[in-house]
């Protein structure tokens, strides 16, 4: 199983590999700390699973996961629930 964790925040890249590999330790797990940087793993690899951020500072993490569902349409892309802000 191949799985691409997507985010800006190293730390959270961090943990959620961690959590990933505790359940799954054969996975093969790629990092991308950009929109950039995910745009050029996305085209030198394929990938079961994608965890990307929706804000990633230089693009916006649905036109990352646009790219994967065009060149990986059977890839499943996880996007983090939308939070409320606090009043």
């Amino acid at each position: 199983m191949r799985i691409a964790v997507i985010d800006d925040e190293k730390l959270t890249r961090m943990e959620l590999v961690r959590l990933i590999y505790e359940d799954f330790p054969q996975a093969e797990i790629y990092e991308a700390g950009s929109g950039v940087q995910a745009m050029q793993l996305l085209e030198k690899k394929t990938f079961d699973f994608l965890f990307i951020d929706v804000h990633l500072g230089d693009m916006e993490g649905t036109t990352v996961a646009s790219l994967a569902r065009r060149l990986m349409p059977d890839a499943k892309i996880i996007l983090p629930p939308p939070t409320r802000n606090a009043r």
